[in-house]
């Protein structure tokens, strides 16, 4: 008599997670993260709450709204003036050598373009001002 071989109708998987581990292995060592890159700006330290308690004089305080692309609002003691960003900088330069204890707040409206508030802290950053503060604007002071 002879003796048949039977065939099996499967494919055998004893080894499917040993590949699938492989493969994830190698993916994840082969692929490049993205770092993402954000402001680069320095923090006041912890302990500067005292300081950040004390009145600051309104003759030491401009403010930047920014609305739109080109719809930039400087607010300085009494004076108010809508400017174009590419005026910012001379602007600050000249009110910087004027007052070297200028603190600039820049806030940007809810709808304004995040890329128009970055341009305003461009060009503040390019006139050297060091003593930005970055805020969000008030429905009441708009």
């Amino acid at each position: 008599m002879k003796r048949k071989t039977k065939v099996a109708n499967e494919i055998p998987t004893s080894s499917m997670a040993d590949i699938a581990f492989l493969l994830l292995v190698f993916f994840l060592v082969t692929t490049n993260f993205m770092e993402e890159k954000g402001l680069g700006l320095i923090l006041p330290e912890p302990g500067d709450a005292q300081a950040a308690s004390q009145k600051i004089p309104r003759k030491n305080m401009m403010y930047f709204i920014v609305y739109g692309r080109d719809h930039v609002v400087m607010k300085h003691q009494d004076e108010e003036r809508q400017m174009g960003v590419p005026e910012i900088r001379g602007f600050v330069e000249a009110s910087l050598q004027r007052n070297e204890n200028l603190i600039i707040s820049l806030k940007p409206a809810p709808d304004a373009p995040y890329a128009a508030m970055i341009n305003v802290l461009d060009e503040l950053r390019a006139a050297d001002a060091k003593r930005i503060s970055l805020g969000q604007l008030k429905p009441t002071e708009g």
